[in-house]
């Protein structure tokens, strides 16, 4: 018979797989939105499964980090992004253009929300460099009607 406390380990290890699938999906998603095979990802943060804790210390005293952390420095980051409006009239996407290790590269998006969470990305292989509204057909047929944002 399982007891109590194994019931919940494997209910915790069912709900640690299901985040990590998340995880996953996102990136997926990610990939596809920008049309690339490679993207340059955060480094992993430091789960607490995977810090050695000194003898005598209790798991419980892992300080949980409750922000974004900057790949590069390991320090805690607070996302920003600059402030964008939805699109109006007859806008159809946004057209983003970003450097990605070291190409200079362009994508649409027709979600605001997801054009934001572009802007958490803290790498030094991605950057946003503009954001624009355009009037889109094709990939190859569009019409720029504004420049919300550019970094230059």
């Amino acid at each position: 018979m399982i007891s109590p406390e194994e019931t919940t380990v494997i209910d915790l290890l069912r709900q640690r797989e299901a985040e990590l699938v998340k995880v996953w999906e996102c990136e997926e998603g990610i990939r596809n939105l920008l049309g690339v095979t490679d993207f340059p990802y955060p480094a992993v943060p430091d789960l607490p499964s995977r810090r050695k804790v000194a003898k005598g210390a209790s798991r419980r005293a892992v300080r949980r980090s409750g922000g974004c952390v900057d790949a590069a420095t390991g320090q805690d980051a607070a996302p920003s992004a600059p402030p964008l409006r939805r699109l109006e009239g007859d806008e159809t996407a946004y057209r983003l253009e970003f450097e990605s290790r070291g190409r200079r590269e362009s994508s649409f998006q027709t979600e605001l929300d997801g054009v934001r969470k572009l802007f958490q990305i803290r790498s030094n292989e991605f950057t946003m460099l503009k954001v624009e509204t355009v009037v889109f057909r094709t990939v190859d047929d569009w019409d720029l009607k504004e420049t919300l944002w550019s970094k230059e």
